[in-house]
């Protein structure tokens, strides 16, 4: 029978990132996330997401364009090009 590989467990930080927590033998192991930044989205603004599916960056993104950036309704045109700035990161 072969060993399986410890199971990692993620969480949220005060900024909506996901925080890597170390596995049984306190290794942090490597996980891709998807990841975007108002920088990259052309905002001169900080706010950074980090997510396990392009969905929930879209949640809080959006939630945080609303808040922060004043955006109530994002078109769902811009969603889409938002979308695609969105990065796979190894975290």
């Amino acid at each position: 029978m072969q060993a399986q590989a410890p199971q990692r467990k993620t969480g949220l930080t005060r900024r909506g990132q996901s925080a890597v927590m170390p596995d049984a033998k306190g290794d942090a192991m490597a996980k891709d996330y998807k990841q975007l930044t108002c920088r990259d989205a052309g905002y001169e603004c900080d706010f950074l997401v980090r997510a396990e599916t392009e969905d929930e960056v879209m949640e809080v993104a959006g939630g945080h364009a609303g808040r922060i950036h004043g955006m109530a309704n994002i078109p769902p045109e811009a969603a889409e090009q938002i979308k695609k700035l969105i990065k796979t990161v190894q975290v």
